[in-house]
């Protein structure tokens, strides 16, 4: 089970087996969203996350979908194609989405509705964590240590600059 906790809206999201709850504040179930809707993650929900517009993004081990909760409307994206599921999500300070998957790292480009991969040799693993530092650094696992990608460099020159935390530079954890 994952959850997600919205404080603009004050509801607890619960993703499941092939579906997500939405609870209220006084722990009444407002909506499950699941097959019925189409939604097509895979077997369990992994990563419930909102984006800057305010949709809902879930993740699972197949793929991934963005939910409107005031039309009650969903999108299946499968992002780098057949059996490439997403497992973590995050916003950064100028509202990018970015999105781990099996495949490495993606991000959501709302111009053309369309998750666009980072191409870089050092993220084509699986990426199982994922989180903003701040505004200069994106936290990116891979099965070889944690990189920290220079957010600041990205967005000004299109450039990535990577620093990666492994065991022979004192980054000593298991599985990042």
């Amino acid at each position: 089970m994952t959850t997600y906790y919205d404080f603009e809206t004050d509801y607890l999201w619960a993703g499941a087996k092939g579906q997500v709850c939405v609870f209220d504040y006084h722990r009444n179930k407002l909506r499950i969203i699941n097959e019925k809707q189409g939604l097509n993650v895979g077997m369990n929900v992994l990563t419930i996350g909102k984006d800057s517009e305010g949709l809902y993004w879930l993740g699972g081990g197949k793929s991934l979908a963005r939910y409107n909760f005031k039309t009650d409307k969903l999108q299946n994206y499968n992002p780098g194609g057949k059996n490439l599921g997403c497992y973590t999500q995050c916003n950064d300070h100028k509202g990018r989405t970015w999105f781990g998957t099996k495949g490495g790292l993606f991000w959501y480009n709302s111009e053309v509705d369309s998750l666009i991969k980072i191409k870089n040799d050092e993220l084509t693993d699986v990426v199982a964590t994922l989180a903003c530092i701040d505004s200069t650094l994106l936290l990116i696992s891979q099965p070889h240590g944690i990189y920290l990608m220079d957010l600041q460099k990205y967005y000004h020159s299109g450039q990535m600059e990577l620093y990666l935390y492994n065991e022979k530079n004192g980054f000593i954890g298991v599985e990042p």
